[in-house]
């Protein structure tokens, strides 16, 4: 529910959608015919969650760390929508679908770049950034 919230914040960025258009998605680009008709963008996922308790139970306090992935074949392009997804995000809080987010922190970015299978020059760039953003959720009842 986390990365439908992120993603529906980042949807209503216009510096980032003014890039990447509706090009953001959970974990992969969904496969077609020619994925340069989808590019750049941006895929999102979980790389793990961690739930605060109290003695009771649980406190309805979470930190999630998130890798945030930018795709595209200029690295120029993808460098600019990595900056305005981390001015959008970076110290966030606020709404977040169903969450409440408290804080999100830029952890990490690295690069990377993934060459065709052809050897042409039409490879994918790639900047990975990590993402903690912490959050509020509801807290089960029990009866």
């Amino acid at each position: 529910m986390i990365l439908a919230g992120i993603r529906t914040y980042l949807l209503s960025q216009s510096a980032v959608t003014d890039i990447c258009g509706n090009e953001i998605y959970a974990l992969r680009v969904p496969q077609r015919e020619k994925i340069e008709d989808h590019l750049p963008a941006i895929t999102i996922g979980r790389t793990s969650v961690t739930r605060d308790y109290d003695l009771d139970d649980s406190a309805g306090y979470v930190r999630a760390s998130i890798r945030v992935d930018f795709w595209g074949q200029n690295y120029d392009q993808i460098e600019a929508l990595a900056e305005a997804v981390r001015v959008s995000l970076l110290g966030y809080a606020g709404n977040l679908g169903t969450h409440t987010a408290e804080e999100i922190r830029l952890n990490d970015e690295s690069d990377d770049y993934d060459f065709a299978d052809d050897a042409s020059d039409l490879g994918l760039f790639s900047i990975s950034a990590d993402y903690t953003v912490a959050f509020t959720e509801t807290i089960p009842t029990h009866s």
